[in-house]
């Protein structure tokens, strides 16, 4: 029993080892550094992934032919990879991811980008199958992406921009700056123009 143990255990190992490999290998590298939650600053190679999958990891590696190490958003405050820089933020009540750095000044804007699969499409089951009910010609849905503001203050309030709703978010969040007040509601502010508004708006 202790042989089966330890063969298990050692496959879980090699599967490991390989999947980091195949990490290293599916995605390039440039140079970057990122600082862990205890302030430590590792300097070395970031993986360069989609905006999408970042948001959720970063695989990194301190010299071109160490081994990868993952990071989630738990584990790092920031990092820069190709100019820009990543944050580690709670978007929701639950979830905590990293977002892409757009203006900085009195008030920060970041970008979120995720991607989501919802539903599939369709299929039928078929009842009478003899270990219960089975799905027949079951697909799922392609993965969707998605992108989202989200405004930050000197105190550390973040408060996401929805798409839906742009212009509400963007007063609650200025609620008590008149001017800024005034501004959203008399323009008709697309949602790509959003950058361009809370530049202006650090400006001055």
């Amino acid at each position: 029993m202790k042989i089966v143990k330890n063969l298990f255990l050692a496959g879980i190992i090699m599967l490991n080892a390989l999947q980091l490999h195949a990490q290293s290998v599916m995605h390039s590298f440039t140079q970057g550094y990122l600082v862990k939650m205890n302030g430590d600053t590792l300097k070395g190679n970031i993986a360069s992934l989609s905006e999408e999958e970042n948001s959720d990891t970063v695989y990194f590696k301190q010299k071109a032919d160490d081994a990868v190490t993952t990071f989630l958003p738990e584990d790092v405050k920031m990092f820069k990879r190709e100019g820009n820089l990543y944050f580690s933020k709670q978007v929701s009540e639950r979830k905590q991811a990293f977002v892409k750095l757009i203006e900085k000044g009195k008030v920060n804007l970041y970008l979120y980008s995720y991607q989501y699969r919802k539903g599939s499409d369709g299929g039928s089951v078929n009842t009478n199958a003899v270990n219960g009910p089975v799905a027949l010609n079951y697909k799922e849905k392609p993965m969707k992406k998605e992108s989202l503001y989200y405004l930050e203050k000197s105190n550390g309030e973040i408060k996401k921009i929805s798409r839906t709703n742009q212009r509400g978010d963007l007063w609650a969040f200025f609620k008590g700056d008149d001017e800024m007040v005034k501004k959203v509601k008399e323009q008709k502010l697309e949602y790509e123009e959003i950058p361009g508004l809370i530049k202006e708006h650090n400006k001055k």
